[in-house]
């Protein structure tokens, strides 16, 4: 437990105008022709991770001692590092900025940064995350302080939640808090209680700044990126996750994706991206998409409405577009009923976010896909985690899996479950396996594309060098997964690059007779 401390948001705006924007050489970048990360060395970067997200009151895991279900300790980070995962997208909660009004917990941010740094110096980023759904606990979710949580609709008020659906009858509240029992709410999935009224009336009200509070949102947006703008260990900021598409009982034509995007999300955006870059202009912003889009098996088929990033073209190598991928053709054991489908329909979206990304002009990022439940071997579960995994492959994407541990989600049945420990508290090896594959980390220039085959451990690159970077391209492996017996590494030319082998790495150093934007391959092999 901490002791809060606050800071006036009148006080903010001063320290914010004192400071002004600060260095934009600590980041990593997007470079525009190839929409590739690139880190301040100039390497290409790919970025396999997984969601720590604690959706309840301190807003944090455990730190301090390794717990299979809550916790976010040295021991677990280690463990992330070990298995070449080198991203969290962690929960920075706006409750926990400012459960006040007006008035932030400098303390928990004090927390948040102590987690990113701790996590940057194993090597491991962070993409800061606010994450939402159902926006508040007075409709069954989290992710906003109760003042933010508001209707002012002052033609037609809303019905009692959760009216007209999935119940046509009221829940009741607790006297003291105003929210609804975690009994009641666990009666229907949570995604169902977005098509509430109460629920749609609430986003409109954000979208429309009723009471100003999408100004206390962009606030709130500005302190966390004051307080991060020289950390080098932040990949980036994500505005909010999976965005409700507004009050689609008044406006029944926000339900078509690219409605919403235009109408709701694209001005809310601006405002954001206006308010973070007053303090820092060197970090990447990711944004995704209403979650509309991904809301039904085929909606995915979707492009965004979204036209530009929400800073515009000037800061396409600072934005990301960030797309999540989830086949909700399940059975009743939330295992895929018809895996093939499933596949194909996956398949088709990625081809989908990509081209929204080609129209916006930025790159994508899958910051969360998986959710798979206590999957035993060859569960139809892993088999399509592979798929995706494969897929971001052939796509050179990086990707986060949700999630790492439990964390008492108040918005998933089987929540413990969708981690990576079984209930019983012992560690999932099959799913680790299935996050733990080989791949570049960095590339001392292009990548040009990389696969890998978990069931025979080979690995192929293929990338464009460029000289005039110093730091090496890395190839991350695990050994004790994939290469029991060890394995050879071949790289052609054999006089572009010294390769190093050391604990679930290599390493390759450009020497003087590599040429520029010679074309290297890189073969790993199991013995």
């Amino acid at each position: 437990m901490y002791r809060v401390s606050m800071v006036p948001a009148a006080s903010i705006l001063v320290i914010i105008a004192i400071t002004g924007v600060l260095s934009e050489q600590c980041c990593m970048k997007v470079n525009n022709s190839t929409k590739q990360m690139i880190d301040p060395s100039g390497r290409s970067r790919l970025f396999h991770g997984v969601n720590v997200v604690y959706k309840v009151f301190p807003y944090h895991p455990k730190l301090n001692m390794f717990d299979p279900f809550d916790s976010l300790s040295h021991e677990d980070m280690q463990l992330l590092q070990d298995s070449g995962l080198n991203v969290v997208r962690l929960y920075v909660a706006w409750p926990g900025v400012e459960p006040t009004r007006g008035e932030y917990n400098m303390t928990y941010l004090q927390v948040i940064e102590d987690i990113v740094n701790n996590l940057g110096k194993l090597g491991i980023y962070t993409i800061l995350d606010c994450h939402q759904d159902l926006w508040s606990p007075k409709f069954c979710g989290e992710g906003a302080p109760d003042f933010a949580a508001l209707y002012t609709d002052r033609t037609i008020k809303p019905l009692p939640f959760p009216e007209p659906y999935p119940s046509l009858h009221a829940y009741p509240v607790d006297n003291t808090t105003g929210y609804p029992s975690r009994e009641d709410c666990s009666k229907h999935s949570f995604f169902q209680y977005y098509f509430c009224d109460a629920e749609g009336k609430t986003w409109q009200s954000l979208y429309d700044n009723e009471q100003h509070v999408q100004e206390y949102f962009a606030l709130f947006w500005q302190q966390i990126a004051k307080k991060f703008s020289l950390n080098p260990y932040v990949l980036g900021y994500e505005l909010v996750n999976e965005p409700w598409a507004g009050d689609v009982y008044r406006h029944p034509d926000q339900l078509e994706p690219h409605i919403a995007d235009k109408v709701n999300l694209s001005p809310m955006y601006t405002r954001l991206h206006q308010a973070i870059r007053e303090v820092d202009n060197s970090h990447v912003i990711f944004f995704e998409p209403t979650i509309i889009i991904t809301s039904v098996p085929f909606n995915g088929f979707a492009n965004t409405g979204l036209t530009e990033g929400p800073g515009g073209s000037l800061y396409n190598d600072r934005q990301v577009l960030a797309y999540h991928l989830y086949c909700v053709l399940l059975d009743k054991n939330g295992e895929p009923f018809n895996a093939r489908l499933c596949q194909g329909l996956e398949k088709e979206t990625l081809k989908i976010r990509e081209e929204d990304g080609k129209k916006l002009g930025v790159a994508t990022f899958m910051t969360e896909w998986g959710a798979y439940d206590d999957t035993p071997p060859h569960s139809k579960e892993l088999s399509d985690g592979e798929h995706i995994t494969g897929l971001a492959d052939d796509l050179l994407q990086s990707w986060i899996y949700w999630q790492f541990k439990g964390y008492h989600d108040i918005t998933t049945q089987s929540s413990v479950a969708e981690g990576l420990w079984f209930s019983n508290g012992t560690l999932n090896n099959d799913k680790l396996k299935m996050l733990s594959r080989t791949y570049a980390q960095a590339v001392a220039g292009v990548y040009d594309g990389q696969s890998f085959n978990p069931l025979n451990s080979d690995f192929a690159l293929g990338y464009y060098a460029d000289i005039n970077i110093d730091q090496p391209t890395v190839i991350y492996l695990n050994e004790k997964f994939y290469y029991p017996n060890g394995y050879r590494v071949t790289m052609t030319p054999a006089r572009s690059g010294k390769i190093v082998k050391s604990a679930n790495k290599v390493t390759l150093q450009h020497t003087k007779y590599t040429k520029q934007n010679e074309r290297i391959t890189v073969e790993i092999k199991a013995y």
